[in-house]
């Protein structure tokens, strides 16, 4: 038995700013090898997440309830590393073999509301927690090992995907 309980309810979430990015890809690999050896930076000027959210505690037997709108700004977002993948076309098992991501914001900005006297308080504690955890490396090797799984079990299982975005690439 705990002295403390608590239930955190996110809704209505809208994500702003996806469209709004560059990306810039260097291979370091030939053409002719059964591997592709790309250098990538992915860019976006803006990312924003607006949201109600509720919390209902139970510390000690007191229960609370606090309830408001979270707003969260990543600015000057940038994703960079290297992937390395073996090409169709070359009687080899076809995926991702290595997939780094490094994740850089210049800023991020957590603005609770609904929070009273702690609004700035908290916002400010959380959009520095946040801030170091992703300057740290951690988000960016979580997510880079998801891409990796997701590229592997979805997008190599369909090499007519891929056969297209080269095709693509090729003729463009």
């Amino acid at each position: 038995i705990g002295i403390a309980s608590g239930t955190l309810n996110v809704t209505n979430m809208e994500w702003y700013g996806i469209p709004h990015w560059s990306l810039d890809v260097q291979q370091f690999s030939k053409d002719s090898d059964s591997n592709a050896v790309l250098q990538y930076t992915l860019w976006w000027p803006k990312f924003e997440f607006l949201s109600e959210y509720s919390l209902e505690t139970n510390v000690a037997l007191i229960p609370g309830k606090v309830a408001g709108y979270l707003n969260v700004t990543l600015a000057s977002t940038s994703w960079t590393g290297e992937v390395n993948f073996t090409k169709p076309g070359f009687d080899l098992t076809e995926g991702i073999e290595e997939l780094t991501l490094s994740w850089n914001a210049d800023k991020v900005h957590f603005d609770f509301t609904g929070l009273g006297i702690f609004n700035g308080a908290i916002s400010n504690t959380i959009s520095g927690l946040v801030k170091a955890y992703i300057d740290s490396g951690a988000m960016g090797n979580v997510l880079g090992d998801l891409l990796k799984t997701r590229l592997n079990t979805v997008w190599f299982q369909h090499n007519e995907r891929i056969d297209k975005i080269l095709e693509y690439c090729r003729n463009n």
